[in-house]
């Protein structure tokens, strides 16, 4: 079973325990808990990606503690740090792929709260003030990221591979991009979609902002 179908079927159990009467919880009755669309969470559930904010959001209304809802661990088996919340930049109005700004501090931003096992659980709790979010714009980095999905990315993570995900500023605005290094002077933007085309860069016109190291489907 996927994950994220694994995590719907237990908020399936959980809204079947709150309701007074013994009915059936469809998948149209989580989107609506989780004030999502039920097209929105169809599409999350065949990208098997999980909607963390809602879900975060729907334990705490709750006082259900998502590792419980996240991993199956009790509550007598976590650390009173598993319920920190911390808060991370949120860079709403910038979009990786459609261009335009720096993103850097005199953006606008808002601060979001995460617990801070969410991230830990990805390697990254000794970076976390290095951990910012942006939005992803387009489909050239289909399938692996969608338009509308929000990514995580670690500001510290600026060293050029061809494995991983950049967000780059270019002379032509910000994008979401791997990155290939062509000769020591030039880099190339790769696409995912191979209906896009590989972009030539001088490396002294590129700025790596940070490496992507978690989406969230919006």
């Amino acid at each position: 079973m996927k994950f994220c179908t694994s995590i719907i079927d237990k908020i399936k159990n959980i809204l079947e325990t709150e309701s007074e009467k013994k009915v059936h919880i469809f998948d149209k009755d989580v989107a609506k808990a989780l004030n999502m669309t039920q097209s929105n969470l169809s599409m999350m559930k065949k990208r098997d990606t999980l909607p963390l904010q809602e879900i975060v959001e729907f334990c705490a209304k709750r006082k259900i503690n998502i590792n419980w809802v996240l991993y199956g661990q009790m509550p007598d088996s976590l650390s009173e740090q598993t319920d920190r919340l911390i808060e991370i930049k949120y860079f709403g109005e910038i979009k990786s792929g459609a261009g335009g700004g720096a993103f850097n501090d005199n953006d606008e931003y808002i601060e979001v709260s995460y617990p801070d096992y969410i991230l830990a659980s990805f390697g990254y709790k000794k970076h976390l003030k290095n951990i910012e979010i942006i939005n992803v714009s387009g489909d050239s980095m289909e399938p692996e990221l969608f338009n509308a999905d929000k990514i995580f990315i670690d500001r510290n993570k600026v060293t050029p591979n061809e494995k991983d995900i950049f967000i780059v500023n270019s002379p032509d605005g910000i994008f979401v991009k791997r990155l290939k290094f062509i000769n020591n002077q030039t880099l190339e933007l790769v696409s995912s979609n191979k209906i896009y085309k590989n972009i030539s860069v001088p490396v002294e016109d590129l700025g790596i902002i940070g490496k992507v190291i978690i989406k969230l489907a919006e």
